[in-house]
């Protein structure tokens, strides 16, 4: 079935529908779904990663920065790299 039968298809099933509740339920789960894929990006980072990313963009915020060949200079001599 392709995209635009399948919508006319669940078209049709919902304009069969009488009873609110289940049309609520509807909606509401489709809101969902369409929030969860906006938001699935972020979802798929662990509770510590999200505090780690959150941590750093308030340094960032505070201005508690350092500039990027700053901190590769820092990685490189505290794990042995050659640049």
């Amino acid at each position: 079935m392709k995209a635009l039968e399948f919508k006319l298809s669940l078209i049709q099933m919902i304009s069969n529908i009488e009873d609110n509740n289940l049309l609520k339920k509807i909606s509401d789960t489709i809101n969902q779904l369409k929030k969860e894929d906006k938001d699935e990006p972020w979802n798929a980072f662990t509770d510590k990663q999200k505090a780690a990313i959150e941590n750093g963009l308030k340094q960032i915020k505070k201005g508690e920065v350092i500039p990027q060949e700053e901190g590769l200079k820092k990685v490189r001599e505290r794990y042995g790299l050659r640049k």
